[in-house]
């Protein structure tokens, strides 16, 4: 697995600026946002798409198109009980934060607000954040679930939950599903990290954060 620039959520979810990505398929048009749909205005939530062994794909209905299939890698922090996933360069990255329950992590966390503070388990936070220069966007969730249906070595589930991006009030259904992602034991030190502060840590301390690969 490649060497990945582990970042908190919350870090990721306030940073600015970056450079422009493309997805494995075209997924997303940077031009077109929608009509700026209340909530209650949005679609239904759109069906799950089908797996990809490796990936996160990803389907949208609302004001933002973020559909696509996206690289995927995974950490966890065993000491802190927290999941990290990262999807996409970094021009369209999805961040997804999971405090898992000890013992059986199987089964449905509840999607929260981002907060500085870690929530409760079971919980989960998505956030994505898109870079087209000049334009920058980040879209939290708000409301939603997040459903694992294996956790050990690899990690595989899917969540529906719908997104508010924070500057324009862009509001858009999001679904996804990520399948057979390998698992890297992140270090001791980058736990602490995440576990004390929302602060990302600089580059140089996070080139050395996975410690292991899952098997």
């Amino acid at each position: 697995m490649k060497a990945v620039q582990w970042l908190p959520l919350a870090g990721l979810m306030m940073a600015c600026g970056g450079q422009g990505a493309q997805s494995d398929d075209a997924g997303i048009d940077y031009d077109t946002v929608g009509t700026r749909l209340t909530v209650e205005q949005l679609p239904p939530m759109p069906p799950f798409p089908e797996a990809r062994g490796g990936r996160l794909v990803t389907v949208t209905a609302g004001d933002y198109d973020l559909s696509g299939v996206w690289e995927i890698d995974a950490g966890f922090c065993g000491e802190i009980g927290v999941l990290e996933i990262y999807a996409g360069p970094s021009g369209l990255r999805t961040a997804i934060l999971l405090h898992v329950t000890e013992g059986d992590s199987l089964g449905t966390y509840p999607v929260v607000a981002a907060a500085l503070d870690f929530p409760d388990a079971p919980a989960s936070l998505i956030a994505v954040q898109v870079f087209e220069n000049p334009e920058a966007f980040g879209f939290q969730a708000f409301s939603g679930e997040l459903e694992l249906s294996d956790f050990g070595a690899r990690v595989s589930g899917r969540f529906n939950v719908t997104l508010r991006e924070i500057g324009m009030d862009l509001f858009t259904r999001f679904v996804g599903v990520f399948e057979d992602i390998m698992i890297d034991q992140l270090s001791p030190d980058y736990c602490r990290v995440l576990r004390d502060s929302t602060v990302a840590p600089d580059s140089a301390s996070v080139a050395d954060s996975t410690v292991g690969e899952g098997q």
